[in-house]
């Protein structure tokens, strides 16, 4: 395994252009971007308003007028046709004259659209009455309208920002820049992947220990559909990027994309974890270790008989975990083919998830299925009356940090295992397989106790 990058940036030839609306994002993912491309970010307003003499862009307005200001930003338009390395936040109105972007994209600039709808724009600008063009909320409307389709045909990539952090729409735009022979990388990038993504804490966990740490790491968020999976493996071959947290609905489809299995991912039949070796891609899985070593911190599971509620490849790796230290396993499933399939590869049993499923001769109750999640918030899995003081019940959800699984558990006397704990272990593992040093637990634990209480 290598080191860690010494060198905390990736290397972008061409100039990448950010587009859209005021309130799109476009300064803060292009200061972010620019971070990670180790290129200078440039304003395209700031450029403007030192050319006026001027103190603001309304003031522009104010006393010379919009004609003043258009011309004064395609003089700043062509002024950056030579840039080669940089990313530049252009202003919302650029796209009004053809002639701005024909400089912005000379040598190799690459446009990108920051879609968003005008509820998030008013929602993200809230105060923006003293912008010119955002006096009259009836006017601004219109204008966001009469601009939208120009943006899309103005650009080489679109990306929506609806209900995204910014880290996760610049991870978007690096995937969407590859594959490019342009593009050069060092290994301090790691993303991870799903679909939803919006949910998750594994950015904030890792970058809470890079920091502690001091490594020149980071880790962004990236939704990647199904239909998207492959292309995004050739990205990542492409961009260097060093690692990847893979969660649903990934985990076992991932597994043909990959150059190499560790032994007991392979096992599992599913892979949560991606380390990039300069382009040899090796999978592997720390969910068995989320799993098994919560459990077993009040004892052995030999003999134990554990009700696993799902087959997806959470609980591949809980049924594996668990049969390995000598635990029954009996697969509760609506499914009963996938069922049936985990059942024989960990030496299981299966039985139908019914609605009001008996579990009273089992010790542990371990959920993977994404019921209490997403718009599945509000419900369990199982029948409350399903549970008994006797279980331990144990949630892989965590997010929400209490699901009603979790609180009927709690209601009738159960032991219980929250999902941030199976987070942490796998968390940890994972981190050292990316950058070849021990985690920093007490960070992460800090950066997860903050995010669930926010």
């Amino acid at each position: 395994m290598r080191p860690h990058a010494k060198k905390g940036t990736i290397r972008l030839m061409p100039k990448v252009v950010l587009i859209g609306f005021m309130g799109t994002g476009k300064s803060t993912v292009a200061k972010g971007l620019a971070t990670l491309l180790g290129a200078p970010q440039i304003e395209m307003d700031d450029l403007t308003v030192a050319r006026s003499g001027l103190e603001s862009i309304p003031q522009i307005f104010e006393k010379r007028g919009e004609p003043f200001f258009r011309d004064l930003e395609s003089e700043v338009a062509r002024s950056l046709a030579g840039e080669r390395d940089a990313v530049i936040s252009s202003g919302g109105g650029v796209i009004g004259r053809p002639e701005n972007l024909q400089h912005l994209r000379s040598g190799g600039g690459v446009v990108v659209f920051l879609r968003s709808s005008f509820e998030t724009v008013q929602g993200r600008n809230a105060g923006l009455e003293t912008r010119p063009l955002f006096r009259d909320g009836t006017k601004a409307k219109q204008l966001f309208e009469a601009r939208a389709p120009v943006y899309e045909q103005s650009a080489d990539i679109t990306i929506d920002t609806d209900g995204k952090a910014p880290d996760q729409v610049c991870a978007e735009i690096l995937l969407r820049l590859s594959p490019s022979p342009k593009i050069d990388s060092s290994d301090n990038l790691c993303l991870v992947i799903g679909d939803p993504i919006a949910h998750s804490l594994s950015p904030r966990m890792h970058n809470a220990a890079y920091a502690a740490l001091g490594l020149p790491f980071l880790m962004a968020a990236a939704q990647v559909k199904a239909a998207e999976l492959q292309q995004t493996m050739r990205s990542v071959r492409a961009l260097g990027i060093r690692g990847l947290a893979v969660t649903m609905p990934h985990k076992v489809e991932i597994l043909p994309m990959l150059d190499a299995i560790e032994p007991l991912a392979r096992a599992v039949g599913a892979v949560n974890t991606v380390r990039n070796d300069n382009g040899v891609l090796t999978g592997f899985n720390t969910d068995v270790l989320g799993i098994v070593t919560p459990l077993e911190r009040s004892g052995p599971l030999t003999g134990k008989r554990v009700a696993l509620l799902g087959a997806g490849g959470a609980a591949q790796a809980a049924a594996h975990g668990c049969a390995s230290r000598g635990a029954a396993v009996t697969i509760f499933n609506r499914s009963p083919e996938k069922a049936r399939a985990l059942a024989s590869a960990c030496g299981g049993t299966v039985s139908e998830l019914g609605s009001s499923p008996d579990l009273s001769a089992f010790e542990i109750i371990i959920n993977t299925t994404p019921v209490g999640m997403g718009a599945q918030s509000g419900e369990s899995p199982i029948p409350a009356s399903s549970i008994a003081p006797h279980h331990t019940v144990f949630e892989t959800i965590y997010h929400p940090r209490t699901t009603q699984l979790v609180k009927d558990a709690e209601l009738r006397g159960a032991r219980v295992i929250r999902g941030l704990e199976m987070f942490i272990e796998q968390g940890l593992a994972q981190f050292e397989i990316h950058t070849a040093v021990k985690g920093a637990r007490s960070a992460m634990e800090d950066a997860l106790n903050s995010a669930s209480a926010s």
